[in-house]
């Protein structure tokens, strides 16, 4: 069971707020008082950027969140395009790295004893070094 939290969500600064920082109508719209006060362009794009950061909690990024992200791309706002921007290259990153791992993975499953111990053999130094005996703790 999740941790019970003491006020509301604001959607525009992303943060968890007692009740008296939100008017009446605050509450409803989940937008705090000091948010309500910056122009419906400003609360606009912070959502949308909030949106966009929001993905990246996930290891991967579906179909859904990938057209979202390329509709950012398009926005008016300079901020929301940089910030789907990062988020997709970012993902493209990772995309890239686990591709190499399992290549690597697959590469290594497939050697022989002596290629191997070939293969690993260059960072015997590095390992030497590592599991020595001299540390300092």
């Amino acid at each position: 069971m999740g941790k019970k939290r003491n006020g509301h969500y604001c959607v525009v600064c992303a943060s968890v707020l007692p009740n008296e920082k939100f008017s009446g109508k605050g509450h409803s719209r989940h937008i705090c008082k000091k948010c309500s006060k910056k122009s419906a362009a400003e609360q606009d794009e912070q959502i949308k950027v909030n949106k966009i950061y929001g993905m990246t909690r996930f290891m991967n990024l579906s179909k859904n969140n990938k057209k979202q992200l390329d509709k950012y791309l398009n926005d008016d706002s300079k901020k929301v395009r940089e910030a789907a921007k990062s988020v997709i290259e970012e993902f493209e990153e990772l995309k890239r790295i686990r591709k190499e791992d399992d290549q690597l993975v697959e590469k290594i499953a497939s050697m022989t004893e002596e290629e191997y111990e070939e293969y690993f053999d260059e960072d015997e130094a590095y390992q030497d070094d590592f599991f020595s005996d001299d540390l300092p703790f």
